[in-house]
């Protein structure tokens, strides 16, 4: 007895040690950027890299600050991941109900169909969506940064998955009682899947807060530039100056980071909901 228990200490031992390793590594870049952004200035040049200066300062913050307008493209950072997120649950739950709970002519083929879109990547279709937003008149606009992709495949795959698993007594009730499919949808399906929704909410922000190629080819106005792609912009004209840089990366991550931890109950809780019936 005492044999097996020691070897279950050791086992969660080296397992606990394992996710604290790799916790720090994961965490590491983060925690030099934040640190050489705290740093001073002047240090910052000629001491190298350190991870905890002796002295902090907000200098590359307000350097930052100068000579970018750093409120204006987290506006637009925030437009386009708050934006992208409403839509995305918007959109992805009402297809997924139409896959999970309603039946019509080519449902599974067209199903079939969205999960072999899941396997081409985005770079492939980047010139094809250029193309049609041009040609929407959409370029430079948050509309064109928005709304393709909103309704993407991995999001619909996900609710249809986690609707699947509801009981479908619920649903068999609320017909014979004589609710429409657009009730079911709003009264029902959509209260249930809370979590998968949460943690679709989640990953859209994280996704598109982060995002950086595609704005890059849609917005071609500095002041439309979100925070990536003004961050690389600063890079190219100030190259040298690496607080103020890192200090713009720290901003950058920041709300994503915020984000998560915030929601990481709801996170998980939409990521393992869906694995049993009921």
């Amino acid at each position: 007895m005492q044999a097996t228990t020691g070897k279950r200490l050791l086992k969660e031992t080296l397992f606990f040690s394992f996710l604290v390793c790799t916790l720090a590594v994961t965490m590491l870049p983060f925690i030099f950027m934040s640190a050489e952004a705290l740093a001073p200035t002047p240090t910052a040049h000629s001491e190298g890299s350190r991870y905890l200066p002796q002295n902090w300062s907000l200098d590359s913050f307000r350097q930052l600050l100068s000579v970018g307008d750093v409120g204006r493209f987290a506006m637009n950072s925030m437009i386009h991941a708050f934006g992208y997120t409403f839509l995305s649950l918007l959109l992805n739950s009402l297809a997924a109900f139409a896959f999970a709970r309603m039946v019509f002519p080519g449902r599974d083929r067209l199903f079939t169909m969205l999960i072999l879109a899941m396997m081409i990547p985005g770079q492939v279709i980047m010139i094809p969506v250029f193309v049609i937003v041009k040609s929407l008149g959409m370029l430079n606009s948050f509309a064109g940064l928005i709304i393709p992709g909103c309704a993407h495949a991995f999001g619909i795959f996900a609710v249809r998955q986690f609707m699947l698993d509801l009981p479908d007594e619920i649903f068999d009730a609320a017909r014979t009682d004589g609710c429409s499919d657009f009730e079911l949808f709003v009264h029902i399906a959509l209260p249930l899947c809370r979590p998968i929704l949460a943690s679709l909410a989640v990953t859209s922000f994280i996704y598109t807060w982060d995002q950086f190629l595609y704005p890059l080819v849609i917005m071609q106005d500095e002041p439309m530039f979100t925070l990536p792609v003004a961050l690389v912009s600063l890079t190219s004209q100030h190259f040298g100056s690496w607080g103020m840089l890192l200090a713009g990366g720290v901003v950058t991550a920041l709300p994503s980071l915020i984000v998560f931890i915030i929601a990481q109950r709801a996170y998980v809780a939409g990521i393992t909901g869906g694995s049993s019936k009921g």
